[in-house]
């Protein structure tokens, strides 16, 4: 029997890990029918189903029928494993034919028909396959797979259930049971079910990683971490192991552990495009490393993704018929509860109102939305969904799917929203698939790829002497390159906390992976000149006692004493908002500044000191403060920084008038004004495709 599956982890970085079904297009070699797995990496394979029936003189005739269909199907086999698709479809078509009650060749059917990308067909094939033989254990399996693809989640979990209900040994349908609950978020039920496949193999060494990936998402990092260097114990020839633990790393804090196994990644598969994703991303994190590195690196892996995915030419364009709309098209996996939908939220409405010249066409790259189930949308994407002409979900979709179907909505202006981060099709606009290819919001630095004609900034920045460093060419908009929703939260802004505590609390809600050395050290002298001043840390990783512990190290190396140190972990969204109650001034990071956090804080009530950088990341927090009217919290050097914590821990009075009116003030500004932001960026949008048609 041929399995057309293995469960693998495929990454989604640098934020967000998922585990997806792996296509056996990308893993053939794998899946012959006397494939056997290596010694560190043990996979059970389930038997043919087999019939115990003694065969009468008819069934001795049917075995005849079966054996030599069973001989087209092994001919096609061989002919799938050298690459030629359509000469085994023509066997695995012919044994259908021959024996039609025959289930092996509609799985075989199924097969191609997956490996082409056609999930809906394939499911038909492997049903009418469970239907002819109920006990195919394969057969549901399969099912479970296309389902699985159709994001048909639930119906999955049955199908896989079912192929373990008919054979108990069969491994693969375990781990494919955990990653659909994973999918589901029954985060401890697949950590169960993975732990249950463990015990029976316990060499397993991808299901190790997709432990430590549920793990994860259960804040339990430091198990993930122990999981993920077993699994490498057991197969230090993993790259996508590696990537999930430079990921793990990152989310510690620890990036300079990381970088490393993202290399290792890169050395082992060069085209390991998640793996460059993440090492693009952590990079940023490190203030060691100068603008010229950071280019230098994308610029590699632009010319990697040309290789594999070339440039095509574009069909002639015909002149724009009068009054016709400019067809704007989106590429995000972030139409949703995420910082880039909470900064596209209000820009989207307004286009939609107030620009009817204007076409929008969504594409979502997240693995949970669905064509044909809505309901998985959060609030905001079905927000984003009624605001766009078109919606398309097509995490499912193969490269050249995407592609075809980009092609045939004639976009003229193609924005990607996410950079280097997760869920990006960058292949797709390495493809060339719009007259018109832009860089937006989601990601911070170049992108690296030619095929990418602009990367939208702003005045304050991005300066004049590093446009050098990026493949773009660089499109500033008048006053801002970001639009701030208000969240679609009702807590309040509270009174300011210092007036009755008696002491000034300091606070940081960015990710941990931000508070390099040098960030420990500044904060450090802020505490120290600020007496009795507390720091209120804020990230996901901070539930860990031992996180805690070495973040207490690193300020103790200082001179702070634990006590000044205050922890909290996750929380709801409006949990996370009323955390703001207990802070007076927000500490700004850097080089990685912050953006949501930074505008959230604001939003708040609670002012931001950022230290202005020289190159784009480094300069957000600066291009936030400045158009939000607080130009007076930019600190250009260190001691600058310091006076600034000092001076409006000083000042309570004047800081609790500044907490009380600055959300009406952020929101007034040009970083709130969605619909003069809108009429920006409409103006660039209608301005680059006019360039294009010369």
């Amino acid at each position: 029997m041929r399995l057309t599956f293995l469960f693998l982890t495929r990454i989604s970085p640098p934020r967000h890990v998922r585990i997806f079904v792996s296509m056996w297009k990308s893993l053939k070699s794998l899946f012959s029918h006397n494939t056997k797995p290596s010694e560190n990496d043990e996979a059970i394979r389930p038997a043919p189903s087999t019939s115990s029936t003694t065969p009468t003189t008819s069934a001795t005739a049917e075995q005849s029928i079966s054996e030599r269909a069973n001989q087209l199907i092994d001919a096609g086999n061989a002919l799938e494993e050298q690459g030629k698709i359509e000469q085994a479809a023509a066997q695995y078509e012919a044994a259908r034919q021959l024996a039609p009650q025959f289930p092996r060749a509609h799985l075989n059917l199924g097969n191609l028909q997956l490996l082409n990308g056609d999930a809906k067909a394939a499911l038909l094939h492997y049903e009418e396959a469970a239907r002819l033989d109920p006990n195919y254990a394969a057969a549901h399996f399969n099912r479970g797979n296309a389902l699985f693809d159709l994001v048909q989640l639930s119906q999955a979990e049955l199908a896989y259930r079912q192929a373990i209900k008919i054979n108990p040994d069969f491994i693969d349908a375990y781990v494919a049971l955990g990653a659909v609950l994973d999918q589901q978020q029954s985060y401890d039920a697949a950590i169960a079910v993975y732990r249950q496949v463990l015990e029976k193999v316990p060499n397993y060494a991808r299901v190790h990683t997709n432990l430590a990936l549920a793990l994860q998402k259960k804040h339990r990092f430091l198990e993930a971490l122990s999981s993920l260097r077993h699994a490498l114990n057991l197969n230090p020839q993993l790259a996508d192991t590696h990537v999930v633990l430079a990921n793990a790393l990152k989310d510690l804090g620890r990036v300079s552990e990381a970088e490393p196994h993202y290399r290792q990644a890169l050395a082992l598969q060069p085209q390991h495009w998640d793996a460059y994703n993440g090492l693009l991303f952590a990079l940023n994190y490190r203030p060691e490393h100068p603008p010229e590195v950071l280019f230098e690196e994308a610029r590699q892996f632009g010319i990697q993704l040309a290789q594999a995915f070339p440039p095509q030419s574009l069909a002639p364009t015909q002149p724009k018929v009068a009054n016709s709309k400019l067809r704007i098209g989106f590429v995000s996996g972030d139409l949703r509860n995420h910082p880039v939908g909470y900064f596209l939220d209000s820009v989207i409405t307004a286009l939609r109102q107030h620009h009817p010249d204007l076409e929008l066409i969504a594409f979502s790259t997240y693995d949970k939305h669905s064509n044909e189930d809505h309901s998985r949308l959060d609030e905001l994407g079905k927000h984003f969904r009624e605001q766009c002409h078109q919606w398309h979900a097509v995490a499912s979709l193969l490269p050249t799917q995407l592609e075809d179907l980009v092609r045939r909505s004639q976009i003229d202006v193609l924005i990607d929203l996410a950079g280097h981060n997760g869920f990006n099709r960058l292949s797709l606009f390495s493809r060339r698939c719009a007259p018109v290819q832009v860089t937006w919001l989601g990601y911070f630095a170049t992108t690296g790829l030619s095929s990418i004609d602009y990367l939208i900034a702003d005045p304050h920045t991005l300066p004049p002497d590093q446009e050098v460093y990026f493949t773009e060419k660089i499109w500033r908009l008048p006053e801002t390159r970001l639009c701030f929703s208000a969240p679609r939260s009702e807590v309040a802004v509270s009174s300011l906390p210092a007036l009755t505590k008696g002491y000034v609390t300091f606070a940081c809600f960015n990710h941990l992976a931000k508070m390099n050395d040098e960030v420990v050290a500044l904060w450090s002298r802020v505490l120290t000149a600020v007496e009795d001043s507390r720091l209120l840390l804020k990230s996901p990783p901070l539930v860990e006692a031992q996180a805690q512990q070495e973040t207490l190290a690193r300020f103790a190396a200082h001179g702070i004493a634990a006590e000044r140190i205050i922890f909290s972990g996750i929380s709801s969204r409006d949990d996370y908002f009323r955390a703001y109650h207990e802070v007076d001034i927000c500490l700004d990071p850097f080089p990685y500044t912050g953006g949501t956090t930074t505008m959230e804080s604001l939003w708040m009530g609670v002012p931001v000191i950022s230290l202005s950088g020289r190159h784009f990341l480094a300069r957000q927090g600066q291009g936030l403060l400045i158009n939000a009217g607080l130009s007076a919290w930019v600190a250009e050097y260190q001691d600058d920084y310091v006076a600034l914590a000092v001076h409006h821990s000083q000042h309570l009075e004047a800081l609790a008038q500044l907490r009380a009116g600055l959300r009406q003030q952020i929101m007034q500004s040009p970083i709130g004004d969605a619909r003069n932001f809108a009429e920006h960026f409409a103006s660039a949008m209608r301005q680059m495709n006019a360039i294009h048609q010369g």
